[in-house]
């Protein structure tokens, strides 16, 4: 696994959920990978030129079904990156729910210079 594949099931979860409901769609997230590589109205807020391209990896199969999940809903949708420094609070609540399921953090050690 990968924080990729994460961000990205985390997306396609709160996208399903959100589409039950009539309306506009605001997605505000932490991962600019997710937000550039789905809008690139987005990616050029953030002074990118285009939307990011999008590699092989463990996310792809998660990337494929965001891309369906919007197919259709473009016009209801507007994503926002927010910085993680602007996002203490989800976090700290996100990490709970995996403490809370049992889920061990590890910290990689760095490596010696």
């Amino acid at each position: 696994m990968s924080n990729n594949v994460a961000e990205y099931s985390g997306f396609c979860a709160a996208l399903r959920e959100a589409l039950k409901y009539p309306g506009k769609i605001h997605i505000r997230g932490d991962s600019r990978l997710v937000i550039c590589h789905l809008s690139a109205d987005a990616a050029r807020r953030l002074g990118y030129a285009k939307k990011w391209k999008v590699g092989g990896g463990l996310y792809k199969p998660f990337y494929d079904e965001a891309v369906k999940l919007l197919q259709g809903n473009e016009s209801r949708i507007k994503f926002d990156w927010v910085p993680r420094d602007k996002n203490e609070i989800c976090d700290v609540l996100s990490k709970q729910v995996l403490k809370d399921k049992g889920v061990v953090f590890r910290i990689q050690p760095e490596e010696l210079k």
